[in-house]
């Protein structure tokens, strides 16, 4: 026996098939794109609900402990720059987790890149974790606070160089900061805490099938943003 749909049911189901339609169509239209979607589905958005997105998650996540085989082969191969006498640094109050701060039209935002690898910073009382295209992993000799809001940190990286780069906490409540001479001298990144980069939106630049080029933000004069703050 044939199943025949009663037309009060075949009206409700097309109702329900329109609204469904019309709740994607309206998400599409609420979705702040920044580059919209292409034939195969490349797009960078900025998400409405990022706190809860996964990208979120990720971007956040820089805790890094001895069960981490990497980071274990990685502390091995620095132990012949480890002085003898070395004890476990103080950072005091400097916090430990980093991510990349971003600006666009005058606003921050956090990124989550088409490669898949944000620059990403963590601090713990031995050594300094950074996280981009490529995992570094260098001893931290010291930290001393310089200012009410500058950190000096000197470090020694896996070829056995050492550094000292500064840390300008430039809107401490909301955890934003200004590395300087972070990877050479004259090279500035605006960061954010982990602990504080909820208050930012995310920006994701999505790739289902291949990377992509990545978002152009502005690029703000961080050593004038300084000059200014001194």
């Amino acid at each position: 026996m044939k199943y025949q749909m009663s037309s009060g049911a075949f009206i409700l189901a097309i109702l329900l098939s329109i609204n469904i339609c019309s709740g994607q169509e309206k998400e599409e239209r609420d979705t702040i794109f920044l580059k919209k979607p292409n034939a195969e589905g490349h797009s960078v958005y900025i998400d409405k609900n990022w706190k809860e997105s996964p990208y979120f998650a990720a971007l956040t996540s820089l805790d890094y402990t001895n069960t981490d085989k990497a980071y274990l082969v990685d502390i091995k191969a620095l132990q012949k720059y480890k002085r003898a006498e070395r004890q476990p640094i103080d950072l005091g109050k400097l916090p430990h987790n980093w991510i990349r701060l971003h600006m666009y039209k005058g606003k921050f935002y956090l990124y989550s890149p088409s490669n898949g690898s944000p620059r990403r910073i963590a601090l713990n009382d031995s050594t300094m974790i950074v996280n981009e295209m490529e995992r570094t992993v260098s001893l931290i000799n010291n930290v001393k606070q310089t200012g009410k809001y500058v950190y000096s940190v000197n470090v020694t990286n896996f070829k056995g160089q050492s550094y000292t780069f500064q840390i300008h906490l430039i809107d401490p409540a909301q955890g934003i900061a200004v590395f300087e001479d972070i990877f050479e001298k004259g090279w500035y990144s605006l960061m954010v805490t982990a602990e504080q980069a909820h208050r930012f939106p995310l920006v994701i630049n999505y790739t289902p099938i291949h990377m992509e080029p990545e978002f152009v933000f502005d690029t703000p004069d961080l050593k004038e943003l300084l000059n200014n703050e001194q």
